[in-house]
Parts: C-alpha cells; structure tokens; sequence
C-alpha cells in the first residue's frame, strides 16, 4: 500500500515518542489503536480510495478511534512517552500486516462497530442538547455545503467551491459555538462533526435530498 510513512507519522502524532501486551493497556484499548491506524492508512492510500470526501471520513474515523484510545490509556495511569510508544508500536505493527496481507491484528466488522458505537453515543449527547434542533439543522447544511464544495473543487469550479466552502464554514462555526455553550467537549464535537460528514456525504451520493432544502440552508447563514 502506498503512502503508508505519512499516515503512519500522522497515527503516531495523534497519540503522540515492543508495544505494551494487551494485559496492560487492555484489549479494548489495544483494538482501538489498530482499528484507528487502520482507517488513517486506508484514508491515505489513493490505490484503494480515490474520493476525498471518503478519505476524509475514513481518517477523522481513525482519529477518534485514536483519541478514545489515549483516553483509556490516560485514565490506566499510562504517561505521554508510553502512550506514544504504544500507539506508535501498534501502528508500525499494523502498517506492515497491511503492507504484507497479513493479520492486522482486527477485523473490519470489529472496526465499524466500534465506529457505530462511537456514533450512537454522540448522537445520544447531541440530542439531549439545549440546542439540538438549531444544531442539526447547522450541521446539516454545513455539512452538506462542504461535500458539495468538494466536488465543485474537483469539477474545477474553484469560484462556485469557495463560496459554498465559507457558508460550509460559516454554518458549523455557528454550530460548534452551540455545542461549546451546551458544555460538549472537544472530543464529543469532533465525533458530531464526522457523524454529520458521514451522513450527510453518504445521502448527497446516493442521490438523496438532506432534511433541510438547500434555499433554508442558505438563509441560516445570514
């Protein structure tokens, strides 16, 4: 697989120097690390995906999965340099099982689910917001915005990405300040914004109309 140095350095740097056995860190941690190297290595091989909104999806996918990872490993007592060595270790391990066809250390299904879990966990915080209504709907055609300003940049209508690209900008800015005053954290507001990306890009390529009509999107921005 190509690419595999630069997703491996940016794994390595989300959790930022023989990994630690399963025993210590816990399996749960151990398959996060792998399942979100996993993802950020696939994201980054153009052989295997050649959209960019699906690579971008694939590597905030393994970042999260990363992240969860480092907050098991921080509340099990391990310090920065550890969890550095771990994630990076599991990752080498993991970029030369794919390199290699060989067992990665997980199963795909495996993977997704966590993925799913992740998800449905966000979306359960995210609905019990003071602001959800005016969130999703922010979200949503922020969201939306922002895939089809991907593909005018790919058509080559630089003009037509740009401002679709500052109202994609403008709207999940607004966004994240609702989900800031509703007391989300960071994590939690990185999982909203991939579960709206990934939503949102799946129904726009299926051919399939968002909740909100593109005219009722436009106006939220001003």
């Amino acid at each position: 697989m190509r690419k595999l140095l630069p997703a491996l350095l940016l794994a390595s740097a989300a959790l930022l120097p023989g990994a630690a056995p399963a025993a210590e860190i816990g399996a749960d941690a151990e398959l996060l690390i792998r399942c979100g190297a996993g993802y950020m290595f696939v994201a980054a091989d153009d052989e295997v995906v050649d959209d960019q909104a699906e690579a971008d999806n694939l590597q905030g996918a393994g970042v999260a999965l990363l992240e969860q990872a480092d907050d098991l490993l921080v509340a099990r007592g391990f310090d920065g340099d550890a969890r550095e060595k771990i994630a990076f270790d599991l990752a080498t391990e993991v970029a030369s099982a794919l390199e290699a066809e060989t067992d990665p250390g997980f199963e795909v299904p495996q993977c997704a689910a966590l993925v799913e879990a992740a998800a449905a966990a966000v979306d359960q915080e995210t609905s019990s917001s003071a602001n959800s209504e005016e969130i999703d709907r922010l979200m949503t055609c922020g969201a939306g915005f922002y895939v089809t300003s991907e593909s005018a940049k790919e058509e080559g209508d630089a003009d037509t990405a740009s401002s679709l690209g500052a109202l994609a900008e403008t709207l999940i800015g607004r966004a994240e300040e609702l989900m800031i005053a509703d007391g989300m954290g960071d994590e939690a507001r990185f999982q909203v914004s991939q579960l709206y990306g990934e939503q949102v890009a799946t129904r726009i390529y299926a051919g399939e109309e968002l909740a909100y009509d593109w005219d009722t999107c436009a106006s939220l921005a001003y």
